[in-house]
């Protein structure tokens, strides 16, 4: 009886490994252009503009798995950009960019891409040295803006001493709130930005689109009325005060034709 035991538990242990290796290997099998839901993805409500002026690079930005890695770490970021600014001829740093000071981004304003409360700040990190890993616990200068609408804000890596407003102050769309940096889990000096619904236990990411922004395809550049980002492309904020029936346009969202100024909240269409 006990051997029958024995040879039973082997059986047992063996299907649950198979059963475990063949979970692994359909989880590899996904596609890094799958997208991060199967669901359809969850639009902000909020009409924002780009936190930046000038010609930034979007280094990682869009809702599938090769456009966006934030996605596969952290899923309050699942739908992140990181935008990284560059000089005239697209460059993102001068000599062996080993040096903060090298990148075209490194001290350019951030802006508040829509008007809101300022209910988070983290100043004082230091900036990472270029070009190495940090640790991914380390802690990166921040600045959270709750909008009308309930979504969030959130402007990562900023430069140190550089944050400009403070926990329940109120600000306007495109007012300055601190400069880039390199402060945190960052390789070299870019923003990090990404939108949640709520600030409860049970928020989520939603994905922002930017009102009347200038991208970049293939050397040529578009107006896009309501736009959201992709891996790739290079991106410049418009005139965003024209008031306008506007139809979403770009990566998928569900959104209805609306007239709008920065800050206003919109529907999403769910």
């Amino acid at each position: 009886m006990a051997a029958a035991g024995r040879a039973e538990s082997r059986t047992v242990r063996t299907r649950w490994v198979r059963l475990a290796a063949l979970v692994f290997a359909i989880l590899l099998a996904v596609p890094s252009g799958a997208s991060l839901a199967e669901a359809p993805v969850p639009q902000g409500r909020t009409v924002l503009t780009l936190p930046f002026d000038g010609d930034w690079s979007v280094t990682w930005g869009g809702i599938t798995l090769a456009q966006n890695y934030h996605g596969r770490l952290w899923p309050l970021s699942r739908y992140a950009f990181d935008f990284s600014g560059v000089n005239e001829q697209g460059q993102h740093y001068r000599g062996d960019g080993r040096r903060v000071t090298d990148y075209f981004g490194y001290g350019r304003p951030i802006l508040a891409p829509a008007a809101g409360r300022i209910i988070f700040v983290e100043n004082g990190r230091p900036d990472a040295v270029p070009r190495t890993q940090p640790p991914m616990t380390a802690v990166a200068n921040t600045v959270r803006i709750q909008h009308d609408s309930g979504d969030v804000s959130s402007l990562l890596h900023l430069q140190p001493g550089s944050i400009v407003v403070s926990v329940g102050q109120r600000v306007a769309a495109r007012q300055m709130v601190a400069r880039c940096g390199n402060s945190g889990y960052s390789t070299g000096p870019h923003l990090h930005y990404n939108l949640q619904r709520g600030t409860t236990p049970d928020r989520i990411a939603v994905l922002a689109s930017f009102a009347w922004i200038w991208v970049q395809r293939d050397g040529a550049w578009t107006e896009e009325a309501r736009y959201s980002p992709i891996k790739g492309q290079l991106i410049r904020q418009g005139d965003y005060t024209r008031l306008t029936d506007m139809t979403p346009s770009g990566t998928p969202t569900s959104g209805i034709s609306v007239q709008i100024r920065p800050g206003q909240i919109i529907l999403d269409g769910r």
